[in-house]
């Protein structure tokens, strides 16, 4: 076999190999949010994640330019006793320790009264932040509240309005 047919071998498995994995980020997952609430005591709800589609680099480039009114819905997000509220950006980033999932929303997620995090709603935006195995497993973080950094590579959270709260047992499909 000579070399260029081998790296034409090695690049057409490399080609099947990636067209093969199952895109893990878009569609439902379900998950367990805590809040550890110093006035209320711990909160234990039921999540639903809606991920209709990952952000392109020129809606993310959109959103660095300041056009979060105009942004188009990707996904949502809610709690069992909520209403849903609008993602305004999802980025998925791959590692060694899986993917990674960031949705952003319009506006601060202030879901529990009395939140630990009263401050969240000086801040422009709400974060999820999941952390995701081969199978669409994992946990994460909700930041109630944060400043967020939008360029066509993805999101940056600059600042935080304070702890975020935990995210456990997600599951790629509604429980």
């Amino acid at each position: 076999m000579t070399a260029k047919s081998l790296r034409s071998l090695v690049l057409s498995s490399a080609a099947a190999v990636l067209l093969a994995a199952p895109a893990l980020a878009a569609g439902t997952y379900s998950a367990r949010l805590i809040n550890d609430d110093p006035r209320e005591g711990r909160k234990i709800e039921n999540l639903t994640i809606e991920v209709e589609r990952m952000s392109t680099p020129a809606e993310l480039a959109a959103l660095a330019d300041g056009g979060a009114e105009k942004a188009a819905e990707v996904g949502s997000a809610r709690l069992e006793r909520t209403r849903s509220r609008a993602a305004i950006a999802a980025v998925e980033t791959s590692g060694a320790d899986g993917k990674k999932l960031v949705l952003v929303f319009e506006k601060p997620l202030n879901w529990f009264d009395g939140s630990r995090n009263p401050s969240a709603r000086k801040y422009p935006y709400g974060v999820l932040e999941l952390s995701l195995d081969g199978d669409g497993k994992g946990e994460g973080k909700l930041i109630a509240g944060a400043q967020v950094k939008f360029d066509q590579g993805g999101v940056a959270i600059q600042s935080a309005s304070g702890e975020p709260m935990r995210i456990i047992q997600v599951s790629n499909g509604q429980s």
